[in-house]
């Protein structure tokens, strides 16, 4: 298991970035809010293509600064993207809305503003206080994940036939890349003390 994780990496940038692509790029025909989800998805999604395979191509020979940037840039844009596509959300849906659906939502966009700002400024400080916020927030995202998966936009529970798969592939690939990323930030603290 552990040889599988150290191979599937250099690609998991590669996997999210194609997900991404494939889920979002229908939703350019949509309009208004849903047309703008669909830009930035798309952006996003060549982002990560590109990272992966920058990154698969130089291997060992990019540079450790740039590595580092695109690391914390990987990390952060997902949530930033996440906190739009839920404020977007609420104002599409916002007269059907019921509580649920509003305290979901409102959580969700301060869980992913939160874990976007948290994460920056423990890569960039590198204090042992601000990696555990990290990981707190990277938990507590995850669940809003979950919810959102669980939940539909009004805050009504989905039907197990109805759960998105491709949605939880990208969620899955995008939290696996986190966690590994913490655990590296980790690492790096132990080195430096």
């Amino acid at each position: 298991m552990k040889r599988f994780a150290e191979f599937i990496k250099p690609f998991v940038s590669i996997i999210l970035g194609a997900l991404l692509f494939l889920y979002f790029l229908n939703w350019l025909s949509l309009k208004e809010g849903a047309l703008a989800i669909g830009i930035i998805a798309t952006v996003l999604a060549v982002y990560y293509l590109t990272v992966g395979i920058l990154g698969v191509l130089l291997g060992e020979k990019m540079p450790n600064k740039l590595r580092k940037g695109f690391d914390i840039a990987s990390i952060v844009s997902f949530p930033i993207f996440m906190f739009t596509y839920f404020l977007i959300m609420v104002i599409a849906n916002a007269k059907a809305m019921g509580p649920t659906g509003w305290v979901i939502a409102i959580l969700s966009m301060v869980v992913s503003i939160s874990l976007g700002c948290i994460y920056l400024v423990s890569k960039l400080v590198n204090n042992k206080l601000l990696t555990r916020f990290s990981y707190l927030f990277a938990a507590v995202f995850t669940l809003v994940l979950l919810v959102d998966i669980v939940f539909d936009q009004l805050g009504n529970p989905i039907v197990l036939g109805n759960i998105d798969i491709i949605r939880v592939a990208i969620y899955v690939t995008y939290t696996y890349m986190l966690f590994i990323s913490l655990k590296n930030n980790s690492g790096e603290e132990k080195v430096s003390e």
